[in-house]
C-alpha cells in the first residue's frame, strides 16, 4: 500500500477549512439572481476541507447534468478593524459577500477565454482579492456555481495576525 502523500497545509492556519453549506438549488439558466440566496428558513450542514484545503462540492452532492448553485458560509473572528488579501481558487462562477455587502463575483471556467491559471482547474492560484473586516464576528458568504466537471473552493488568507475562523 502507498504511503499517504504529505499535505503541507494541514498545519497552516491560514486557510479557511470549517464551513456550512446549502443544499444546490437549479438556477434554470439564470446566470445570478438575489432569489438564489440563503434565507432565515435555509438549513446549512458542515463542510470541512479536504488535502490542500479544498472544499470539494462534488464529492458532496456529485455531478449534474444542469447548473446548480450552492452557498457556503463562515465566520471570520478580528481582533481589530484590518484589511486582509485572501488567495482564492473556485470552479466554476462565484459571488462573494462580506457582512451582507457584495464584495467580489468572478468565473473560472475550464475551456473558455475567462479560465484561470491553471487551465481552468481549482487553485489556490485563480485570484484573491481583499477583504475589509470589522472588529468581531465577520460573515463570508459565497455564492459557487457549478457549470461542468467539479465545483468547489480554497481560501486562504494572507496573514495568520489579528484574527481566527470562529465557525463554519
Amino acid at each position: 500500500m502507498a504511503p499517504t502523500p504529505l499535505n503541507l497545509t494541514d498545519n497552516d492556519p491560514r486557510y479557511l477549512r470549517k464551513w456550512l453549506v446549502t443544499m444546490p438549488v437549479n438556477t434554470d439558466g439564470t446566470d445570478f439572481s438575489s432569489r438564489f440566496r440563503p434565507d432565515s428558513a435555509t438549513t446549512w450542514d458542515v463542510v470541512l476541507a479536504e488535502r490542500q484545503g479544498l472544499i470539494n462540492l462534488t464529492r458532496n452532492f456529485g455531478e449534474s447534468k444542469v447548473r446548480r448553485i450552492a452557498w457556503l458560509k463562515t465566520t471570520i473572528h478580528s481582533d481589530t478593524v484590518q484589511v486582509r488579501r485572501i488567495d482564492f481558487g473556485f470552479s466554476d462562477e462565484v459571488w462573494v459577500f462580506i457582512n451582507g455587502k457584495y464584495l467580489y463575483v468572478d468565473k473560472n471556467l475550464y475551456g473558455t477565454p475567462v479560465a484561470k491559471e491553471p487551465d481552468g482547474r481549482c487553485s489556490i492560484e485563480n485570484t484573491s482579492f481583499n477583504i475589509p473586516l470589522k472588529k468581531g464576528d465577520n460573515e463570508l458568504l459565497i455564492g459557487l456555481s457549478y457549470d461542468f466537471y467539479g465545483w468547489g473552493l480554497i481560501a486562504r488568507l494572507d496573514k495568520w495576525m489579528g484574527w481566527r475562523q470562529s465557525r463554519g
